[in-house]
């Protein structure tokens, strides 16, 4: 099941400068999904995720109802251009500035311990400790230098596991990039065009999903990122 708000914002050209901005607030609840990955910016993209299933020892089907793998509530996107009214001059006229942003939240993920012999499809999902639930371990994704879940909460299973799929969700995404250009025309016939890009101009870091393997030394803690730092490009364009 899907269901969302979606709100867009065009402005035409006009003036020298347009816009569009798309705002989506969603919920998507599944079985079983598959989370291609996404890349913010240049570099490093998600780890493409093929979703849990049921448990090992369990046949439940309905208890893998959750958000979706690619679940993300909130997404903002907004691309817009502006001629720079600079002057008259032949080196301040036709310059462009344009940009691309995107701030999305973070995926859904699931904890579990794996067992010989069964591939990641298959898992044993955990137990939350006594007096814990799935708010009390995600709480301490306010302190994410501690560790982006409470992992002290979290038991092993001796069989099915109490913790609910998908009921943890990874770090917020940021993204934008910039772009400035230069048309300069040579008599009526040849023009050329001088571009400066910029991919992820404030340079951020875009943190991937914490370690979900509870046998893992590294349980509950970021080890990597998304995307890549910031990267710059320039083109010469030639029409004639």
């Amino acid at each position: 099941t899907y269901h969302a708000l979606q709100t867009t914002l065009t402005k035409r050209l006009s003036r020298g400068y347009q816009f569009h901005a798309a705002y989506t607030y969603s919920l998507s609840k599944d079985l079983m999904s598959a989370d291609p990955g996404s890349t913010a910016g240049g570099g490093r993209p998600d780890t493409p995720n093929s979703g849990f299933s049921v448990e090992n020892d369990s046949r439940d089907l309905e208890s893998n109802w959750a958000r979706s793998d690619f679940d993300r509530p909130h997404r903002f996107s907004l691309s817009g251009v502006w001629n720079l009214p600079l002057g008259n001059n032949p080196f301040l006229r036709n310059w462009e500035l344009a940009t691309f942003m995107q701030f999305q939240s973070g995926r859904p993920f699931s904890v579990f311990r794996p067992e010989q012999g069964l591939l990641r499809l298959g898992f044993q999902r955990l137990d939350f400790a006594p007096g814990a639930d799935a708010a009390s371990v995600a709480h301490q994704a306010d302190n994410p230098e501690d560790g982006w879940f409470d992992t002290t909460q979290l038991r092993a299973a001796t069989a099915a596991g109490n913790t609910p799929r998908n009921f943890l969700r990874g770090p917020t995404q940021k993204r934008v990039d910039l772009s400035i250009a230069k048309r300069i025309a040579f008599g009526s016939r040849v023009r050329a065009e001088l571009r400066w890009e910029i991919f992820n101009l404030l340079n951020t870091v875009n943190f991937a999903l914490p370690e979900n393997n509870f046998d893992s030394v590294d349980f509950g803690t970021i080890t990597g990122t998304v995307g890549g730092p910031r990267v710059s490009q320039f083109g010469l364009r030639l029409t004639f």
